[in-house]
């Protein structure tokens, strides 16, 4: 697949950023390795790449520190990226890479089943994009998955990774019609997803992480879902 050359530039310059995690302070840092080797070394997502079509919008659904969304901008069937970060911390950091990315278009919301207003906890979650309601905290927007969806006049791919809430997002009554494949991250099981993707159209395959399974989430893995 053809790789836009600036786009590459900015990819092995943000690999570079934060693949040596030595080089900084931050404890963050230290998280952020995994999730760049993950998603650009291991290529985690490379069975979402061969399956897109031309001219195709991908919404990031936990778009973290920018990583996917800076990963699949490199292809040119990828018309733009629609990326989603709920935490301020996270979509701060996503910012900043994904700075002058004329594909990436970056939005400080989360995405559930209603339209509503949920408190984030300030502060920065090494789980990744999880949109959990505090006490105290920044309001952030919560969308309706199928209202993004409607606005969309090119084919559709979904990546999501949201900490277990994607069980909210993908239920029975969205309409997927303008989707035709679907990358996902399950924290607690497929639970009901499979059913609910094969009643959509979808052919379903999954594979569960070992290694990455943890006493918060101790049945880890992907979805992947194809028309």
């Amino acid at each position: 697949m053809v790789v836009n050359r600036q786009i590459k530039r900015q990819m092995r310059n943000f690999c570079i950023k934060h693949l040596y995690p030595a080089m900084y302070k931050e404890w963050e840092e230290y998280n952020f390795y995994s999730t760049i080797k993950e998603v650009f070394v291991d290529q985690q997502y490379k069975w979402l790449v061969d399956k897109l079509k031309s001219n195709t919008t991908i919404i990031d659904i936990g778009a973290y520190i920018g990583d996917t969304a800076i990963y699949f901008s490199q292809f040119d069937k990828v018309k733009r990226v629609l990326a989603y970060e709920p935490q301020i911390y996270a979509y701060n950091k996503a910012k900043e890479n994904t700075i002058n990315n004329n594909k990436i278009i970056l939005y400080n919301k989360a995405i559930g089943r209603e339209k509503e207003d949920v408190i984030i906890k300030k502060g920065f979650s090494y789980a990744g994009s999880q949109m959990k309601t505090s006490k105290k905290g920044n309001t952030t927007d919560v969308i309706k998955l199928y209202n993004i969806i409607n606005t969309i006049k090119t084919s559709i791919a979904i990546k999501s990774d949201c900490e277990g809430g994607e069980y909210n997002i993908f239920n029975k009554d969205l309409n997927l019609d303008k989707v035709y494949a679907i990358q996902m991250e399950y924290h607690e099981g497929t639970q009901n997803l499979l059913s609910i993707l094969h009643q959509k159209g979808f052919k379903t395959h999954t594979k569960r992480f070992e290694r990455k399974s943890s006493r918060k989430f101790p049945n880890l893995g992907f979805i992947y879902a194809y028309k």
